[in-house]
């Protein structure tokens, strides 16, 4: 294994722990939040935090593609526009970061098509 598929590995596993901290972090903070109107903010950072755990441990398979660079960069900025979108907009009701969110979704789609090729 080369120093660049352990630098993934190492984002991987940050990525995971930070993850299950933001898991844990939205279970709190959303506890309360019952109304219907808050709904979608729950939803919001419930996804983005489901897609976040999913592509960082999707993320350790970057170093087995013939490209593990790409993957691995599409892949991280990903998870940061569309994750980090989610979970801005949930905590600050930020409407305009909600704009990132797709192209975050389609460097996670372009990911892993990448990794199909």
């Amino acid at each position: 294994m080369n120093s660049c598929d352990r630098a993934l590995v190492r984002v991987a596993g940050v990525s995971g722990a930070i993850a299950v901290v933001m898991g844990a972090y939205g279970a709190h903070v959303f506890r309360q939040k019952q109304r219907p109107e808050e709904f979608k903010v729950v939803k919001a950072y419930e996804t983005g935090n489901r897609y976040h755990l999913i592509h960082s441990a999707v993320l350790l398979a970057a170093p087995l593609t013939r490209r593990p660079q790409l993957v691995g960069g599409l892949l991280i900025g990903g998870m940061l526009l569309f994750s980090g979108g989610c979970y801005i907009y949930s905590l600050t009701d930020n409407q305009c970061i909600r704009k990132v969110t797709p192209f975050g979704g389609l460097m996670l789609i372009a990911a892993w098509v990448c990794m199909a090729l």
